[in-house]
């Protein structure tokens, strides 16, 4: 019944929130997550970034490329 469409959005909705903020990638935030930026995340995940970089670099200029 009406309740039962009720709590369906609810759920609905609350899922779109869990997802939105702590999953989804935003490009306005680098691609990280809300969350990811709130709790201060955000530089551990640049840095890991920069560092895969580097080495991917490092790789590919010692095979020559």
């Amino acid at each position: 019944g009406k309740d039962d469409v009720s709590r369906f959005f609810q759920l609905y909705v609350g899922n779109f929130i869990e997802y939105y903020n702590n999953k989804r990638l935003h490009s306005s935030l680098g691609y990280t997550t809300p969350l990811s930026k709130l709790s201060g995340k955000e530089r551990l995940i640049f840095k890991a970034r920069d560092l895969k970089l580097e080495a991917a670099v490092q790789i590919e200029s010692s095979l020559g490329n």
